[in-house]
C-alpha cells in the first residue's frame, strides 16, 4: 500500500509542476493504475479475511465461466490452452458471481506462471451429494481447476492460502491470489483443497 500511495502522492506533487500535457496525462495514467491497484488489492484482503460483503445469488456455472472463455483465452499466453468440462444438469450455485469471476482469473493465471512452457488448465464441476466436511455438509457443486504446471512441493503447498506468501518474483502478484480463493470459498459455505505434486 505504501508504494501505491508513494505514487499517487509523488504523481500529484509533480502534476503541479508540470506543463507537458502528454507528460500530465502519463502521470495521470500512473496514479489511476495504482489507484486501482490499491483497489483490488483491498478486495483481496477482504475477501481472504471474510469480510467483504459479498451479494449472493444463484449462478449457473458453465454459463458464467463459458462467458469468460473469450476473456480467459486474452489474458493468458498463446501456448496455454482452456478447456471447459461441466456435468449435464449442474446445479445452479448461490455465489457472488462477480467474485467467483474474480477467482477463475486469479487461479487461471496461478496455474499459467505454473506452465512457463505451456500447458492445459481445465475447469471442470460436477455435481456431489451429501458432502461432509467437518461443519459442512449438503449438496454441492465441485469446481475444479487444473493444470499441466510444474507442481508444487509439499512445504509450498501447506503455506499457498496464506496471505502474501508467494514463489514469484519481486514486481509478479500480490501473494493473495489463492488467499482470495480460499477467503471466498469459505465465506460462501464452502472449502477450498490442493492437490498437487512435483513434476
Amino acid at each position: 500500500f505504501n508504494n501505491l500511495l508513494m505514487v499517487i502522492q509523488g504523481g500529484l506533487d509533480m502534476l503541479d509542476r508540470q506543463d507537458d500535457p502528454a507528460r500530465r496525462a502519463r502521470l495521470l495514467e500512473g496514479m489511476r493504475q495504482a489507484a486501482a491497484r490499491g483497489s483490488a488489492l483491498t478486495r483481496q484482503l477482504l475477501a481472504f479475511s471474510r469480510r467483504q460483503p459479498l451479494a449472493p445469488e444463484a449462478v449457473d456455472l458453465e454459463t458464467r465461466i463459458g462467458g469468460m472463455r473469450e476473456l480467459l483465452d486474452r489474458s493468458l499466453r498463446g501456448d496455454v490452452h482452456v478447456d471447459l468440462e461441466f456435468d449435464e444438469g449442474l446445479w445452479p450455485v448461490e455465489v457472488d458471481a462477480g467474485e467467483l469471476e474474480l477467482v477463475i482469473l486469479n487461479l487461471a493465471f496461478t496455474d499459467r506462471d505454473a506452465m512457463p512452457h505451456g500447458g492445459e488448465i481445465v475447469i471442470s464441476a460436477r455435481n456431489v451429494e451429501g458432502w461432509r466436511e467437518g461443519d459442512i455438509i449438503g449438496d454441492f457443486v465441485r469446481l475444479e481447476v487444473r493444470d499441466t504446471g510444474t507442481g508444487m512441493s509439499e512445504k509450498v503447498k501447506a503455506r499457498v492460502f496464506e496471505p502474501f506468501f508467494t514463489t514469484k518474483e519481486i514486481g509478479r502478484g500480490t501473494g493473495l491470489g489463492l488467499a482470495q480463493a480460499y477467503g471466498f470459498a469459505r465465506q460462501s459455505g464452502g472449502s477450498v483443497h490442493i492437490e498437487s505434486e512435483l513434476g
